[in-house]
């Protein structure tokens, strides 16, 4: 590994870790004293965002208990690991190259993403997809 390489790596490395930390210490204070950040969509319209649950989600997800998970925000649960994926390849890729460039064909995945959660947060505030919520 070349040393632009393995700068590049300690950089992300950093990085990723400083992000891991804070959300394993928000973790902890969500578990020990029920404190959550509220959703400023859900609070100023009362309708569910496509992020709505999330912080829930990964409560149970810590406590490995994957049905309660999936019942707080299903379609986050879903790209969860698809999107560890693609960060562990874009990761790769900035490491070896030093570049994050995206093609045309993750452009598009983005778009299907960001039409997916909004045909998600119309359907879970509907009475017959009340099963979509929180």
């Amino acid at each position: 590994m070349k040393f632009e390489q393995k700068a590049r790596a300690v950089k992300l490395i950093r990085k990723v870790g400083a992000a891991l930390a804070a959300g394993l210490i928000y973790l902890v204070l969500v578990r020990v004293t029920g404190w959550r950040i509220p959703c400023v969509f859900y609070e100023l319209s009362g309708k569910y965002c496509p992020g709505c649950g999330i912080t829930r989600m990964f409560v149970a997800l810590s406590r490995l208990d994957f049905a309660a998970a999936a019942g707080y925000n299903l379609l986050a649960l879903i790209l969860l690991p698809v999107g560890a994926a693609v960060g562990v390849a874009k990761a790769v890729g900035y490491v070896r190259r030093g570049e994050c460039k995206s093609s045309r064909l993750e452009t598009a995945c983005w778009l299907l993403v960001l039409a997916l959660c909004a045909v998600f947060t119309v359907m879970r505030n509907m009475p017959e997809y009340a099963f979509l919520a929180p």
